[in-house]
């Protein structure tokens, strides 16, 4: 059976609004879940699907790890912890992909749930590019997440020359800047 872009189009919308019926449904009539580079799990993903994401993962055709672990990646930019989750517990998917992207954009979104879920995996390095998280967390004044991040040994509030301080200071974020200062004099 020759499956055309509707197959495509159809899962890809059943994975974006969450509904596994019509998923099953579509494999059923011969879909394969892979198609067009693996979209309906980077779909559900996306949209925050734990539901799709897990049955998808149930179809060994589905790769949770293409474009370099895009699905873990967007799951943790949107703030889908339910979703990034699942994902997480997949041994394929990388969270440091890409320089550690899922652990930074979480941070510089502020998803605090997002970046405690990533500081509990052991292959996320939270002082990727000279502390980025921390100094997006404290430069968008994130304060849950910048404290959140202190927490971890590894981060160092004063790396990169005061950046995450002095860019919280410079946004006017004060709340952010006393407990890096605190951190600091502390340590």
């Amino acid at each position: 059976m020759e499956v055309d872009d509707s197959f495509s189009t159809g899962i890809s919308l059943a994975a974006a609004v969450n509904d596994v019926d019509i998923m099953k449904a579509w494999l059923m009539a011969g879909f394969d879940p892979s198609e067009s580079g693996n979209l309906a799990i980077c779909l559900a993903a996306q949209n925050g699907s734990p539901e799709v994401v897990r049955f998808l993962l149930r179809d060994t055709r589905v790769d949770p790890t293409t474009d370099d672990n895009g699905p873990i990646r967007v799951a943790a930019a949107n703030g889908r912890t339910d979703t990034l989750l699942v994902l997480l517990s997949e041994p394929r998917c990388d969270a440091s992909a890409q320089d550690n992207y899922a652990i930074c954009a979480a941070s510089e979104a502020g998803h605090e749930d997002a970046v405690r879920l990533l500081l509990d995996n052991e292959r996320v390095n939270p002082t990727t590019d000279d502390n980025f998280p921390l100094r997006a967390a404290a430069a968008h004044g994130h304060l849950r997440v910048v404290r959140l991040l202190l927490t971890d040994r590894r981060v160092d509030p004063g790396g990169c020359q005061d950046t995450a301080i002095r860019s919280a200071a410079q946004h006017g974020h004060t709340e952010v800047v006393s407990p890096a200062i605190l951190c600091l004099v502390v340590t």
